[in-house]
């Protein structure tokens, strides 16, 4: 197996049957995908044994406690198999040559951070309602926002700038997550932090290539509303940027002070 596609996901069915959808469309074939999911419902289940059929599925999951995704993900990854993770939500499709175009690029010191457009309500409806991938033009002609993001460009003319890590659009060899000691269970609240930590973690270990997808790695993000609390996270963040260790303590092994 050369590519596990780790999916973070809370309770939005309809958002994942998009997500499951436009995997099961991709021109590249190997890869596993992993369901993380940070509750534990029957509605999950069901839905996931209507794909086992098309799709090489694991799922784990966990007491709903509040916010514990990044002990979910921590637990998705001791299953993996691939050779290079990719990191998605549970709300946001992909274009058909998504996963190719991080098979392309995928090595053992690459780090690959992409970005999303935000699709517009009425396109996300017409979306869950007729599933298809949205074209460009669908695209330009909405209200959705970050449509640059949409536009899949050779790689002479696509955005080479790393501006920041979304948790939605992300890979990363299974040696290098080990060696970080995979995500901090310390963040226990959405917003900042599961993500900007692990790139924060990468760029203190150094020797390590972060590579822009953008406008290669195409993805669209199903408009919902939205609940954070950042300022909980950011204190946290914050401290941790302090400290010179890029291994975190709370991750994938327990480590002692």
């Amino acid at each position: 197996m050369k590519i596990s596609v780790i999916i973070a996901v809370y309770k939005d069915y309809n958002s994942l049957k998009i997500v499951l959808e436009s995997l099961y469309r991709q021109r590249y074939k190997d890869f596993e995908v992993i369901i993380a999911e940070d509750c534990e419902e029957i509605k999950m289940k069901e839905l996931l044994a209507s794909w086992k059929e098309k799709l090489k599925i694991k799922h784990v999951f966990q007491e709903d406690k509040g916010f514990r995704k990044n002990k979910m993900l921590n637990q998705a990854i001791k299953i993996s198999e691939g050779e290079y993770l990719i990191f998605l939500d549970g709300d946001c499709m992909v274009h058909p040559d998504f996963i190719l175009e991080y098979a392309k690029k995928m090595g053992e010191k690459n780090l690959l951070v992409g970005r999303r457009v935000m699709l517009s309500k009425k396109l996300t409806e017409s979306i869950k309602k007729y599933f298809y991938i949205p074209s460009l033009i669908k695209i330009l002609f909405s209200k959705s926002s970050h449509k640059e993001e949409g536009i899949k460009l050779y790689s002479a003319f696509a955005n080479k700038n790393v501006n920041g890590l979304i948790g939605s659009n992300f890979g990363i060899s299974r040696e290098l997550i080990y060696k970080i000691n995979g995500f901090d269970e310390d963040y226990e609240a959405p917003g900042i932090g599961e993500d900007d930590d692990i790139l924060k973690k990468k760029k203190k270990m150094g020797n390590i290539n972060i590579l822009s997808i953008r406008n290669k790695a195409i993805q669209y993000h199903l408009e919902h509303s939205r609940e954070g609390k950042r300022d909980l996270n950011l204190e946290i963040f914050q401290k941790k940027k302090l400290n010179e260790n890029y291994r975190c303590k709370n991750g994938l092994e327990k480590l002692e002070d």
